[in-house]
């Protein structure tokens, strides 16, 4: 509950951002990374493991395999998006939010 309303808040302010600096041709676009290889993951993979009694191979894939592409995020694939929207090929993109979390089912993002 908490994590949506922070998004529709994260939604309205890229929005109205876009709206506001567009004209002076800046564009605003957020980009939600979801499900992705940080840090932290390693230490995340090797408790659930060892909590269910698998192989760190099993236990990642339980975390994270249920995505379209059907495995975690990598941050250097979130960064590609990040890189393109920063770019000037990406002059069309204002106001939007760009999922990048590997397809999740029933995730929307607005």
């Amino acid at each position: 509950m908490v994590g949506a309303i922070r998004n529709v808040g994260v939604s309205a302010l890229t929005k109205t951002l876009a709206d506001e600096l567009g004209p002076h041709g800046i564009n605003v676009t957020v980009v939600h990374p979801g499900q992705t290889r940080t840090e932290r993951t390693a230490a995340i993979v090797a408790d659930r493991a060892a909590a269910d009694g698998t192989s760190k191979a099993e236990a990642e894939r339980a975390l994270y395999g249920g995505s379209l592409i059907g495995r975690i995020v990598e941050a250097e694939e979130v960064a590609d998006v990040v890189v393109f929207l920063a770019s000037p090929r990406s002059v069309a993109i204002t106001g939007d939010a760009i999922a990048a979390g590997g397809g999740l089912r029933g995730s929307i993002h607005y």
